[in-house]
């Protein structure tokens, strides 16, 4: 249903601290893609606070660069470990 007043249905950031567009935790990159896509989507039928949005997007977006570089450092960290163990044989 869309908001046709323009006027925001709902705080996201402060309704009961939690926001219906996070009703799952974020736990993977995959996840956080999926809320970002519903909080554009909330955002564009004016059910967002611009203000909220930009914080949630931020917040998104800073979660996706940590797993990355989270990711990275694991990958690095198992290949520096097999590179070790080839290079006693």
């Amino acid at each position: 249903m869309e908001n046709t007043d323009k006027k925001p249905l709902y705080n996201s950031i402060t309704y009961d601290g939690v926001s219906p567009l996070l009703e799952t935790p974020i736990e993977n990159i995959g996840d956080a893609k999926r809320t970002l896509g519903r909080l554009i989507l909330a955002f564009q039928r004016g059910n967002v606070h611009s203000k909220d949005a930009k914080t949630l997007c931020y917040l998104l977006i800073s979660f996706c660069q940590i797993s990355k570089e989270h990711e990275f450092e694991a990958r690095l960290d198992l290949l520096e470990k097999r590179f070790q163990e080839n290079g006693k044989n």
